[in-house]
């Protein structure tokens, strides 16, 4: 048997090759493919190239698929900056339930909603008057 990938003889017992791992083999009759014909140089012994990278220092190692210095760069150290970020996030939902809350047509809207009465009207006048907030902030009419 012959591996489909590297094109070495495998021991028809096994189911992987040894040389790169693939599962997939061919008859020796059907190895005729332009692959055999690659000059030696250009394959790649798969035990060889792995002791190679094992020697070489983290510097000189050739970067992984999917990592790349600029990413591990931005990353932040410790869980610092996640804190900032939810104490960012907190100030704005608070700031923004102050606002919404000094509107009389909002805390009428709540005050029917926690005693179980809403309706729609006190739906739509809270919406009208947050639309004519925001209008009057944004320098709207």
């Amino acid at each position: 048997m012959v591996c489909s990938a590297c094109r070495r003889r495998v021991d028809p017992s096994r189911s992987f090759c040894r040389a790169c791992g693939s599962s997939v083999f061919t008859d020796d009759a059907d190895f005729r493919g332009p692959r055999a014909e690659r000059p030696v140089e250009q394959r790649v012994d798969a035990p060889v190239a792995r002791r190679r990278l094992e020697r070489l220092t983290s510097a000189e190692r050739p970067p992984r698929a999917g990592a790349s210095s600029a990413s591990r760069l931005a990353r932040p150290a410790g869980c610092l900056a996640a804190l900032v970020r939810l104490l960012i996030f907190g100030a704005i939902v608070w700031y923004v339930g102050k606002w919404l809350l000094a509107i009389p047509e909002v805390r009428a809207l709540v005050n029917a909603f926690t005693s179980g009465a809403l309706t729609d009207d006190q739906l739509n006048a809270a919406g009208t008057a947050i639309r004519g907030r925001l209008l009057q902030l944004l320098g709207g009419n």
